[in-house]
Order: structure tokens, then C-alpha cells, then sequence
């Protein structure tokens, strides 16, 4: 453990976000961080201090997704309804001095997972089922000034929990779901700019995943690392987390990727070098004692250099380099 970093936080973290200028960007269900009041979010510098040049802002609900656009301004998304006792559902804009909508009207339900691209475009996914006045099923998208984009309009029949754009500027979209545009498919979905699933996924239609996705990564290779709730995926068994070619198609040989954590695994985080942090509820990967974090090599084997010693029980949510 880094003893220079002293934040103490007296509730769940939930989303974890590292800021342009070394600042961390913490989102969860707390009420105290270092013995003041923060409601739910946080701006630490890098030695775990709050940083007091922006002020508390009152959100009265979790935090479950955080990012940081081109300009500095925080975007935060959750189950809140109000911020500052002012009406914002579930997702806002923050600069130093302001609190903003980001979507006009906000949406009817929470938003778990938040997705900024090229030219400050915002996609977010969650529960719900109307955003700024607009039927979205699930998943919705802006423009870099909050207004929504129209041509993105998918129909999920369940919740979305995680999402990664991949290098071919398709998206894999991840949750609790069974069917995607009117197609098949159990937890994964992969789709094109506008929303629409693509079929089929060249060589396998659905992923067949016995749980619920809840992190995915582009690695440095090329393919994707997909970790959660699950313990079978392409009709094979799985260790919380697989890898799989780029498109999501197929599912790495056991012997090329061999991860094996014996709990659900909440969190990822990629090295440059291509080794996995992975983050969860498990107490070992790989039959050896790892509680709650663990780094993987390339291969999916256990990384015996690190481990956190963290006390038995403990559950990691969420992981940043």
C-alpha cells in the first residue's frame, strides 16, 4: 500500500476516474471523506486530500459512473434527483462553478455506465427507459452539447452495465438482457454506430453468458478482456472473466487464457504492458489466496509479484491506474 495517499471515505466508492491534472475523480454512496461532508462525490488530489477548490455540491443519491470531458467539465451519472436541492435526474454536468443538466430533463431511471467519445459525444446506459423526453431503451447517446442524437434508438428488453467502443468504432454493449433489436442475445451485444445489432456476431450469434457482465477492456492486443457475475460463457465454463477475439465472436482458448477467480469479479483495469488488474468479491484466482484484487499476466494466469494483502472479505468496485 502507498501510505502518502490518506483518504478515508465512510461509504462505498463506486466509481473511480482519474482527472487530466493527477486528480481523482471518486463517485459512490458516502456521506464524509476525510472527516467533512461530501454527498456521494469527491475530487481528491493525488496524495488523497480534498480538493477544496471545488466545492461540495450536494447530490442526494449514489454515484455509479464519472468521466471527465475535453474541456475539464465532470460529468456524473447515478440514481440522484437533485444536486444543490435543485431538480437533476440522475446525471449532470459540473464545471468550477456551475451545476448543469447534461441531458435536458435527465432520465426516468439510474444511469449505471457512462461512455465519452471523439469530440465529446456521450453515451450512457442504465434502467432507463426515457431520456430528455425521449423513449430510449436502456442506452441513449449526445452530442458534445447534451443535445440528444436521434439516430441512436436501441431496443434492450433488460439493464445496461458496462460498454467499451472497439477499434473498429463498433461498440459491445454488456448487462442483465436477453434480446437486442429484436434479436438473441444473453448479455452481450455488439453493435453499430446507430444502435443496431450486428448479425451475426461472424461465427457465434450470442455469448450464452449465465450472468451478468459488469467490466470490459480493449486490451493492447486487440481483443477484449469481460469479467462479472458469470461462471459459463460460449457454452463452456468460465472463472468470472474470459477473453475473447476483437469482435466479441469467439472466446480465447482455455490454454491462451487460463483466469480463474472463484467469485464475481467487478472491476478491470489494463496495463500498458497488456496485464489485467481485476477487481471483485473473490478470495483466489487461480487456487492461490488473492481477497478482493489481483493482477493477471497476458496470459490470464495469476501475477504472484502483486498482491495487496487486503483482510479477508473485502470486495474492490472499482479499479484505476
Amino acid at each position: 500500500r502507498d501510505t502518502r495517499f490518506t483518504a478515508n471515505i465512510n461509504g462505498s466508492v463506486l466509481a473511480l476516474t482519474l482527472a487530466r491534472n493527477g486528480d481523482l475523480l471518486v463517485g459512490g454512496e458516502f456521506t464524509q471523506v476525510n472527516g467533512a461532508s461530501r454527498l456521494n462525490f469527491v475530487r481528491l488530489t493525488e496524495r488523497g486530500a480534498i480538493n477544496t477548490d471545488y466545492p461540495e455540491r450536494g447530490i442526494d443519491n449514489r454515484v455509479r459512473a464519472v468521466v471527465e470531458r475535453g474541456d475539464g467539465d465532470i460529468v456524473i451519472a447515478g440514481d440522484f434527483t437533485r444536486v444543490n436541492n435543485k431538480s437533476h435526474k440522475r446525471i449532470i454536468q459540473l464545471d468550477e462553478n456551475s451545476t448543469r443538466s447534461a441531458v435536458l430533463g435527465g432520465t426516468d431511471a439510474p444511469i449505471h455506465a457512462l461512455l465519452l467519445l471523439s469530440g465529446n459525444h456521450l453515451v450512457f446506459g442504465g434502467e432507463f427507459t426515457d431520456a430528455g423526453g425521449f423513449a430510449r431503451n436502456r442506452l441513449a447517446r449526445t452530442d458534445g452539447h447534451g443535445i440528444m442524437d436521434e439516430t441512436l434508438d436501441t431496443a434492450i428488453n433488460g439493464i445496461v452495465t458496462t460498454v467499451v467502443r472497439l477499434p473498429s468504432h463498433q461498440w459491445l454493449i454488456g448487462g442483465d438482457f436477453t434480446q437486442f433489436d429484436n434479436a438473441t442475445r444473453t448479455g452481450l451485444a455488439l453493435m453499430n454506430s446507430i444502435g443496431s445489432v450486428i448479425t451475426p456476431l461472424s461465427g457465434s450469434a450470442d455469448a450464452q453468458l449465465n450472468g451478468v457482465p459488469l467490466a470490459m477492456a480493449a486490451l493492447p492486443s486487440g481483443e477484449i478482456v469481460i469479467a462479472g457475475e458469470f461462471t459459463s460463457a460460449y457454452n463452456a465454463g468460465a472463472g468470472y472473466v474470459i477473453r475473447t477475439n476483437g469482435d466479441a465472436s469467439q472466446r480465447s482458448p482455455f490454454a491462451n487464457f487460463s483466469a480463474d477467480a472463484n467469485d464475481t469479479v467487478r472491476a478491470l483495469a489494463v496495463q500498458p504492458d497488456g496485464k489485467i488488474f481485476i477487481g471483485g468479491d473473490f478470495s483466489q484466482v487461480g487456487g492461490v489466496n488473492r481477497a478482493g484484487i489481483a493482477r493477471l499476466n497476458t496470459d490470464g494466469t495469476l501475477d504472484a509479484t502483486f498482491n495487496a494483502l487486503l483482510s479477508g472479505g473485502a470486495v474492490v468496485r472499482a479499479i484505476a491506474l
